[in-house]
């Protein structure tokens, strides 16, 4: 049996109890009882004591008899009645260990499902407007008012990459210009232009097989009008110092052919996906460079055409029709700057239209 139980203690201490009751009570009876008349204690000194077998068998006088019911008691003279011996306490019942309550099971939690997110509507770009071109005026024949075929015949056009395309254009369409000559390269600037052909960087113009400057060209052909367009890849280093290397171009074209009319066309725009690139000769330089360039034709008696804003879209970007290298990360190389044969279509419309109206 464990001792360490509660209940096994509490019978222990219960038994003791018991126990100690009763050697109280024996010890009580014990004290109470007769000394026999033949114990040599109770005797008298020199007395003679009566054994017991010479007791009498009756009861001395004075003794009685109770009758009670059917059972008789006799009460024995200095004897006592024992006392009636006490019930054993009953064992304390152990407490049945009370069982732990099982504790109830939270329940899940059902999981909220995750509402689907409502995927974006791309916003639709709205196309760019494309500003009214102008109008080419019928040009009446016959009577000498304008020759067409004869103006630009007799024209020369100078340019860089995009005046390229327009070379590459109307070698496949001679009649577009009526056999104007081109003479264009890749990156040429005005700073090239005025630069001593063969030097280190400097890229020049060909003319039957030989480099030359704008001048030297123009007056091997004996060229009565020439259109140039340079500047993009100047103005990258200032519209005031590009400005300045038009006064010095002008002057060595005028030196070698005092008669020439010098028209010059204006920087055209730059395509949204490269106009906001720092090292880009970007919009916001290209506005500032043409207006330059227009003030400086009107001090210095050359013929301003200005192109620019009918190649714009509504936010003054190069239109997406007229562009044909767009920047892009799949375009690396993208300029942002060349023309379709859209843009060249109408660049050639616009010449038509101010070779016939301009005033001169």
């Amino acid at each position: 049996m464990s001792m360490s139980t509660p209940g096994t203690r509490k019978l222990l201490i219960g038994l003791i109890w018991v126990f100690t009751f009763l050697l109280v009570i024996l010890c009580a009876v014990a004290a109470n009882l007769p000394q026999r008349p033949d114990s040599p204690a109770a005797s008298p000194s020199g007395s003679s004591a009566q054994s017991t077998a010479s007791r009498p068998a009756s009861l001395p006088s004075g003794s009685s008899s109770q009758i009670a019911g059917s059972s008789t008691t006799t009460v024995i003279p200095g004897t006592s009645t024992l006392p009636t011996m006490p019930s054993f306490p009953t064992a304390p019942t152990v407490p049945t260990t009370s069982t732990i309550p099982t504790i109830p099971t939270v329940p899940t939690i059902p999981t909220v499902p995750t509402v689907p997110t409502v995927p974006t509507v791309p916003t639709v770009p709205t196309e760019p407007t494309v500003p009214t071109l102008p109008t080419v005026p019928t040009i009446p024949g016959g009577s000498g008012d304008f020759d067409e075929a004869k103006f630009f015949s007799e024209s020369v056009f100078i340019g860089d990459s995009v005046t390229l395309k327009l070379q590459r254009y109307c070698a496949a369409h001679p009649d577009a210009l009526h056999g104007a000559k081109i003479l264009a390269a890749g990156s040429y600037a005005v700073r090239h232009a005025i630069a001593q052909p063969g030097s280190k960087d400097v890229i020049s113009i060909t003319y039957q097989g030989q480099k030359m400057r704008p001048e030297d060209a123009l007056a091997a052909i004996g060229a009565k009008r020439v259109f140039i367009m340079l500047g993009m890849n100047d103005i990258i280093f200032g519209v005031d110092w590009t400005i300045g290397n038009w006064k010095t171009l002008i002057n060595n074209i005028r030196a070698k052919c005092p008669d020439i009319e010098i028209y010059i066309q204006s920087g055209t725009p730059i395509h949204s996906s490269k106009d906001k690139e720092n090292l880009c000769p970007n919009n916001t330089r290209m506005d500032s460079y043409n207006q330059a360039l227009e003030a400086f034709c009107a001090e210095n008696g050359c013929y301003y055409v200005p192109l620019a804003p009918y190649f714009k879209d509504a936010n003054g970007d190069l239109a997406d029709a007229y562009c044909s290298d767009p920047y892009s990360s799949s375009n690396p190389n993208g300029q942002g700057c060349h023309f379709t044969d859209e843009g060249v279509k109408l660049w050639i419309r616009l010449l038509k239209y101010y070779a016939a109206t301009i005033e001169r």
